[in-house]
C-alpha cells in the first residue's frame, strides 16, 4: 500500500512541472495594424495550447489558435503549453489573396524574441 501511495504522489507532482510556461516578444513593423496567426502545426487534441488572451491577443479554443494584432510594430502573446510543441506563425494578405507562412519551430517554456524584417516571414529568433 505503502508503494501504490508513493507511485501516486509521484505522477502527481509529475503533473504540475509537465506545463510550460511562454511569452513571445514579436516585432514586426511592416505588419503594423495586421493580424498573425499562430497556430500548431497540422492538429492533434494533443496540442493543446492556452493562450491568455488581452486587448490585442484574441484566442480561438475550438481550433487552438490565436490572433495577435499587431500595434506600434510589436505584440506581446503569453500562453501555456501542457507539452512543447511545434507551431507557426502566419498571415493573410489580401492584396493577393494568399498568405505567408512561417518555418515551424518549437514552442516551450522560453521567453522568445521574434523579429519579422519582411514580410516574407523569416524568423529571427
Amino acid at each position: 500500500m505503502k508503494s501504490v501511495v508513493t507511485i501516486f504522489l509521484c505522477l502527481l507532482s509529475a503533473s504540475f512541472f509537465c506545463q510550460n510556461k511562454f511569452e513571445m516578444n514579436i516585432s514586426a513593423e511592416q505588419f503594423e495594424k495586421d493580424s498573425l496567426f499562430i497556430s500548431p502545426v497540422g492538429y492533434s487534441k494533443y496540442y493543446e495550447m492556452v493562450i491568455h488572451p488581452n486587448d490585442e491577443v484574441k484566442y480561438n479554443n475550438q481550433f487552438c489558435t490565436a490572433t495577435a494584432k499587431v500595434i506600434n510594430g510589436k505584440t506581446l502573446v503569453s500562453g501555456v503549453t501542457q507539452y512543447p510543441i511545434l507551431v507557426n506563425i502566419s498571415f493573410y494578405d489580401p492584396k493577393i489573396n494568399g498568405g505567408y507562412i512561417s518555418k515551424p519551430f518549437i514552442l516551450e517554456n522560453i521567453k522568445y524574441d521574434i523579429c519579422f524584417y519582411v514580410r516574407v516571414l523569416n524568423i529571427h529568433l
